[in-house]
């Protein structure tokens, strides 16, 4: 049966390393890209157009190497020229569209749905994620120093992760929703399935999946089986999760109504 359950999991340190700066200097590099369930080959090549904007280009072929592929090349080159004179007069546009549309700005979210601290939500459906910058959230009265704030930041950091690890212990234990209190926060989680825009029920299917005992584990096509799994007869599935960290003491009626009302704000 499919439920809602606390899952506790310890969360991981996550340690990352620090990005390489960018190279004005154009990448080549063949790719095998999935189309239509397939894997293919195709040439990538990529050329910076301003310090935050990039052009991609995709061929399915690409010349030998010598004279031919200097001349292609060259010709992508006068591609990349052509659209940075064409385009040039856009790009404060679109790097400011970036910033304040396509990046979601937390703050807006959090005066619409107080206790709100930050959200992940994900259509596996096509693997995309829309999730907002991880930062403090301290007033403008806040007179603390830097250091204050990244040690706030790190640990939001950790609360997130914490949220994201104890959701797929729970979906792993057969839970398709969450809602558990972790000290002075909330994780939410909850995963669900929509056709034709409207949400539809779960078929009477277990979540689980564990031969000869082994617990079930979440990997790189988990989603997709999934799908295929619980509606083998319909082919416009799409599959939604959604991580929502709330502040402790938010009544779960809210925390419903916030994620309802969250969703409803992002797919439109």
């Amino acid at each position: 049966s499919h439920g809602t359950a606390a899952a506790p999991a310890r969360p991981k340190e996550q340690r990352g390393r620090a990005a390489p700066l960018p190279s004005t200097e154009p990448l080549h590099q063949m790719l095998h890209l999935r189309v239509n369930g397939n894997y293919q080959k195709y040439y990538s090549h990529f050329y910076s157009m301003d310090s935050s904007i990039t052009l991609i280009l995709l061929s399915r072929s690409e010349a030998t190497p010598g004279p031919a592929q200097a001349e292609e090349r060259e010709a992508l080159s006068g591609i990349k020229a052509e659209l940075c004179r064409e385009l040039r007069g856009y790009f404060p546009f679109l790097i400011n569209q970036h910033r304040t549309h396509l990046v979601p700005n937390i703050t807006k979210f959090v005066h619409k749905l107080p206790g709100l601290v930050h959200f992940i939500f994900v259509e596996r459906t096509s693997d995309r994620v829309v999730a907002p910058t991880i930062t403090a959230l301290q007033g403008k009265k806040f007179s603390g120093t830097l250091e204050q704030t990244k040690l706030k930041t790190h640990m939001l950091k950790r609360k997130v992760w914490a949220m994201v690890f104890c959701g797929q212990a729970a979906l792993c234990n057969g839970y398709t929703s969450m809602l558990m209190t972790a000290g002075d926060f909330q994780y939410s989680y909850r995963l669900w399935f929509v056709d034709d825009g409207q949400e539809i029920a779960l078929p009477d299917i277990p979540l689980q999946q564990k031969p000869r005992g082994r617990q079930l584990h979440i990997h790189t096509t988990f989603y997709k089986d999934l799908t295929k799994r619980l509606f083998a007869s319909k082919s416009r599935i799409r599959c939604f999760e959604l991580y929502t960290l709330y502040v402790a003491g938010v009544s779960a009626s809210t925390v419903n109504n916030h994620n309802a009302a969250l969703v409803a704000s992002l797919l439109h």
